[in-house]
């Protein structure tokens, strides 16, 4: 008889660990099955080092899709559906995404800002904030009427490295705001720890920003401050997380008034995109510490894309309009008349969000959804 077969040796687990890192985050199933294999991989990786270690060595999360606000060309404006987009093989289950959630304002660590569908007011309605993993909603009253808002999802702790972040993390929400009568702009923190809105902590005069809607999503710069366009006055409003304070940004002269996307870059600075004739460009700010006080700033522009030479022909019949951009992983994502596409900024590869759809639809907000997705379960 043939001797029996020896099983391989096992790995060691430091060389597991390392391979296991290296999976690629954008599809989070590959973990997910590697936890199959046996029990001390699942506890691996199931592990909160892991995580964090896996957030360490690929320290940018991964977008795994976008929510937004979806209608059909033929729909009208109050028949939005809230949709979840996957640029990954990544799938929500069927019934996670609720369409009749009224707008997706942010997206942060598995958590999702919304506002209630459920009231009918032409006021504030209240926020909702959905913890995407486990299903969980939480319903958070709005203290003040108000006019012109925008609002962010942060960090409990400002300037966060977001290492050891997850869905049972402390958060807090920012909601910077004009009250019904226009009278001022203040800025409301909620705290998740605390469970309640905190009094108005700054104000400035409404007529600053010249009684016009803020567009978001949000930029953070560092974790440190939020800033949000301010429509038609070539501003943005930067509210300090750590100081509490609100000041305004100038944007340079050669940006348009309304077509505007805000992002943070790999390092933290605040840039954005716009679009002009056809060219994308993307602008960051110069940290001065005098202009910044003084309620202007030093622009650099560092790249300029041109439109005309990778979109189709088609989408070329009007100039595209930036919707949102990633730029640490440099993504960003333009509309046209004729549909929606997401620019690899790297690549220049260019993908249509609907091909193949015989809709032709209307995109209102991109939220988009980035997030370590791993195994949590701890085995004893």
């Amino acid at each position: 008889m043939p001797p029996p077969s020896r099983r391989p040796p096992a790995l060691m687990e430091e060389l597991v660990e390392e391979i296991l890192l290296r999976f690629p985050p954008s599809e989070p199933a590959s973990l997910f099955r590697a936890t199959l294999v046996c029990k001390p991989w699942r506890r691996l990786i199931c592990s909160s080092g892991f995580r964090r270690r896996l957030r360490e060595h690929h320290r940018t999360a991964p977008m795994l899709g976008f929510l937004c606000d979806l209608k059909t060309a033929s729909d009208k404006f109050d028949k939005d559906d809230t949709t979840f987009v996957p640029t990954t093989s990544f799938r929500f289950p069927s019934n996670a995404v609720n369409p009749r959630w009224r707008r997706v304002v942010d997206a942060l660590h598995g958590r999702v800002l919304i506002v209630d569908a459920s009231e009918d007011s032409c006021e504030f309605p209240d926020f909702l904030v959905w913890n995407s993993t486990d299903g969980k909603v939480r319903k958070l009253p709005v203290p003040m009427y108000t006019h012109i808002w925008s609002a962010a999802l942060a960090c409990a702790a400002p300037g966060c490295d977001h290492l050891d972040c997850d869905d049972d993390s402390a958060f807090r929400v920012a909601v910077v705001a004009t009250d019904s009568f226009g009278r001022f702009t203040a800025t409301f923190v909620y705290s998740s720890e605390q469970g309640a809105w905190s009094p108005p902590k700054t104000s400035v005069p409404f007529q600053h920003i010249m009684n016009r809607c803020m567009r978001g999503p949000a930029a953070r710069v560092e974790n440190k401050a939020l800033c949000f366009f301010c429509v038609w006055t070539k501003k943005t409003l930067e509210y300090d997380l750590v100081n509490h304070k609100l000041s305004f940004v100038s944007l340079p002269p050669e940006c348009k008034d309304w077509d505007i996307a805000l992002m943070s870059t790999e390092d933290g600075a605040l840039g954005f995109t716009t679009v002009l004739d056809y060219n994308l460009y993307l602008w960051i700010r110069e940290v001065d510490d005098e202009l910044i006080i003084n309620g202007g700033a030093r622009w650099s522009q560092r790249r300029v894309i041109e439109l005309d030479k990778i979109l189709p022909n088609h989408a070329l019949l009007e100039s595209p309009r930036v919707l949102t951009i990633v730029n640490a992983v440099g993504i960003t994502f333009a509309a046209t008349p004729s549909g929606h596409f997401s620019i690899d900024l790297k690549s220049g590869r260019v993908t249509d969000i609907f091909e193949g759809s015989d809709q032709r639809y209307i995109v209102r907000d991109i939220v988009l959804y980035r997030i370590f997705r791993t195994p949590g379960t701890k085995i004893k």
